[in-house]
Order: C-alpha cells, then sequence, then structure tokens
C-alpha cells in the first residue's frame, strides 16, 4: 500500500483525542493499539449504576 490508511486512522483517532501506539519485532510482526477515551455519556451512566 501508500501508508495512507494508517495516517488517515492516525487524524481520526487524534480528533477524537485518543491515541495509537506501535510495537514491532523483527521476525514475529507488529501489533498496533488505538486507545480511544469514553465518551461523556459511557461515564454518565457507568456513575449513575455504580
Amino acid at each position: 500500500g501508500t501508508g495512507l490508511g494508517l495516517a488517515i486512522a492516525y487524524g481520526i483517532v487524534k480528533m477524537h483525542r485518543g491515541a495509537i501506539d506501535v510495537r514491532s519485532k523483527v521476525g514475529e510482526g507488529t501489533t498496533f493499539w488505538v486507545k480511544l477515551p469514553a465518551s461523556q455519556s459511557a461515564r454518565h451512566s457507568e456513575e449513575t449504576v455504580a
């Protein structure tokens, strides 16, 4: 590929105040983690239930 997919994904994740973490080992492969904050409504729901 051209590498545009990762650039687009990064832009979307940053727009949502998230982060992408990458770990790579030669001969084993690469792992990507996408971290996104919970929405305000999800946080409110958890507080209400607790």
